[in-house]
């Protein structure tokens, strides 16, 4: 029997696991509830849960601030939440599940991990979201995942050492990329041997070129993107392999 509790408006603070769990196809509606420094997420959800995950503030978790755990079945939504300065990921989506990201602000300063991971066997949709870090990216991917409307910020190009990507498409990925904002990142986009689209984006303070994909599993299709660089040797897109649509992406120069 599925349930559907409501979880509203609590403090929940350094316990021993998560502060919120759901599980057991448990439809929880789980909104304005604070969630600090906890030993695991600050919001977690495992077997087949579909919650609705709303306007919380998950901070200084010791993991994820808001994580699934691997699953056969589960589907959520996470809008509208707050999710700074946790350990590990902001957002992490292991296989079995299928989630919209929508309308949250996802912060922290320092560590390596990417802000947002999508696993493979998973599917997301993430849009309209405020990602702020100087990880190895912004949203890391080996499932699926439509990237839409995000203003992504990267506070600082890191030319060398650890990656520092936009959305890291890794191999067997599928990914749609568009309509994003790209600030102050190695690269935009990095993909290797995935399917990807990329259309439509703004990249502004890039090192070399914004968009490169390398051995694409279909032929590439990255168009319409527009890159601001103070760089004279900039560069739009780098493909490595097969081509589609590339075409219409420009490069402007900054304004001194």
């Amino acid at each position: 029997m599925t349930t559907a509790p409501l979880v509203e408006d609590n403090d929940c603070f350094e316990n021993g696991m998560a502060g919120i769990g759901s599980r057991d196809e448990a439809a929880a509606t789980i909104r304005k509830n604070r969630c600090f420094r906890n030993e695991m997420a600050g919001i977690g959800s495992r077997a087949n849960a579909r919650p609705l995950i709303l306007e919380n503030e998950c901070r200084e978790n010791k993991l994820a601030g808001i994580g699934f755990a691997e699953c056969e079945r589960g589907a959520a939504v996470v809008r509208g939440n707050r999710v700074i300065d946790n350990g590990m990921v902001a957002i992490g989506v292991h296989p079995g599940w299928k989630i919209e990201i929508s309308g949250n602000e996802l912060r922290r300063e320092g560590g390596l991990p990417p802000m947002v991971m999508v696993f493979e066997g998973a599917e997301a949709s993430i849009r309209g979201n405020t990602i702020t870090g100087n990880g190895v990216a912004g949203v890391r991917v080996a499932g699926t995942v439509q990237v839409t409307g995000n203003t992504f910020d990267g506070q600082k190009v890191r030319r060398g050492g650890p990656p520092h990507f936009g959305v890291w498409a890794l191999p067997g990925s599928n990914v749609i990329v568009s309509d994003n904002q790209f600030k102050s990142w190695r690269h935009a986009l990095h993909a290797s041997e995935a399917a990807v689209s990329a259309f439509a984006n703004r990249a502004e303070d890039i090192s070399g070129a914004a968009f490169v994909v390398s051995n694409p599993a279909r032929p590439a299709r990255v168009f319409d993107n527009r890159v601001i660089s103070a760089d004279p040797g900039a560069k739009a897109v780098q493909v490595d392999g097969d081509q589609d649509a590339v075409r219409n992406n420009v490069v402007e120069p900054a304004r001194k």
